[in-house]
């Protein structure tokens, strides 16, 4: 079932397969001595094993990889993609959709130098974006959204990743607006091709904007001052909408 999956991945070479990869551990409640890991659902530290999955873009399963030492996403990201391309061919766009976990800058360069995009959820500390750099607009289901497209820097010599930044457009900053617009703030490896309803790249082309400095406390601070004003500072880390 898996092959036929990846099979029809590969039917359009031209576009991006697309590749959900996310790891959840599996409690262990026998009476024998097991590794433990940190399970979301209870918020604490379990006995258990860790699995490994990985769906394709309509969200069917491909493969899973159970790892009894709970080691973590990073760990896991890149063999994972060899893997993929291993199955598609060298040819075969591969994209990786994944969380926080595996949003680490030593991680994203990786990926990027091997050859492979992403699309991932901004880690924190990140700057707050005020509504006027959102200067681009996009359709999403219907709706309209606001955008912001940067290239930021990974440090350390790393290079740069293309930043997108998304928030609903809204005309009051009122508490229904505040929570309408919620923004994401998503890091993709490369330039090329990616899925519109997540990185827009045939809405919005890739301009050369400059990446914003980070803000400080105090800027962070009259952001959500002038929010208050009309000016709407909008959380980061809302759903990316899949």
């Amino acid at each position: 079932m898996a092959v036929g999956y990846l099979q029809a991945a590969r039917e359009d070479e031209q576009a991006p397969a697309v590749f959900y990869v996310d790891n959840h551990l599996r409690p262990y409640t026998g009476q024998e001595v097991v590794r433990r890991g940190w399970r979301m659902q209870d918020k604490r530290v379990v006995p258990g094993a860790s699995d490994y999955y990985v769906h394709d873009q309509d969200g069917r399963p491909v493969l899973r990889k159970d790892v009894p030492s709970n080691g973590p996403l990073t760990q896991f990201l890149t063999p994972i993609a060899k893997l993929l391309r291993l199955a598609l061919g060298p040819t075969q766009k591969i994209v990786l959709a994944f969380d926080r976990a595996g949003a680490y800058p030593e991680q994203l360069a990786e990926l990027r130098e091997e050859g492979f995009e992403f699309v991932t959820y901004e880690r924190r500390p990140f700057p707050v974006l005020h509504t006027s750099a959102f200067d681009g607009t996009a359709e999403l289901d219907g709706e309209t959204v606001a955008i912001h497209d940067a290239r930021i820097n990974l440090g350390r010599g790393r290079g740069r990743v293309r930043r997108i930044a998304i928030r609903a457009v809204a005309h009051r900053c009122d508490a229904r607006s505040m929570e309408a617009g919620e923004r994401v703030q998503a890091r993709r490896g490369a330039l090329g091709h990616q899925p519109a309803r997540w990185a827009y790249d045939r809405a919005v082309p890739a301009g050369d904007h400059h990446p914003q400095p980070r803000a400080s406390a105090a800027r962070q601070s009259a952001a959500h001052r002038e929010g208050a004003r009309g000016g709407c500072s909008p959380r980061v880390g809302a759903d990316l909408r899949e």
